[in-house]
């Protein structure tokens, strides 16, 4: 299975032109492409150096200040104070296979549900019951709390 990279050109005026669509491109427009399922890689155009992690957490901070946060100030300042700590070499890797296991799962579970109850109202309240589960977990992963 290949996985297709889109390259994101960033220019000296701070535009981002998308070398496959041809066109400029805003970080809506790369989120968007992100939700396709369509990995990126965003390179200053006159040096070739790779600046997708600032962009990506760009992104995610625009995220965050609308609708739903994701990740609650307590996980913020959790994952701050890692930072220079001698476990912060574990931390993103377990984040990420914390992150891994949970789409696994969460994909698990929507191939079970749609096997079960093709396209209904079944379906549908399902998928529902599937978000609100996911935003449960959501909030208690963030908050640090658990019972």
């Amino acid at each position: 299975m290949t996985i297709e990279i889109r390259v994101i050109k960033k220019h000296a005026n701070r535009r981002l032109y998308d070398t496959v669509a041809k066109k400029y491109v805003t970080l809506e427009n790369i989120r968007d492409t992100i939700n396709d399922g369509i990995d990126i890689q965003v390179e200053e155009s006159k040096t070739g150096a790779d600046i997708t992690r600032p962009i990506l957490l760009q992104i995610m901070a625009d995220c965050e200040q609308e609708g739903r946060p994701m990740l609650s100030p307590a996980m913020l300042m959790s994952l701050i104070r890692h930072y220079g700590h001698p476990m912060q070499d574990f931390v993103g890797p377990f984040l990420e296979n914390s992150m891994g296991f949970y789409m696994r799962q969460e994909a698990r579970m929507r191939k079970s549900f749609s096997d079960l109850v093709p396209d209904s109202d079944i379906a549908k309240s399902g998928r529902e019951g599937l978000a609100t589960m996911r935003d449960a977990l959501m909030q208690i992963l963030t908050s640090g709390k658990s019972d």
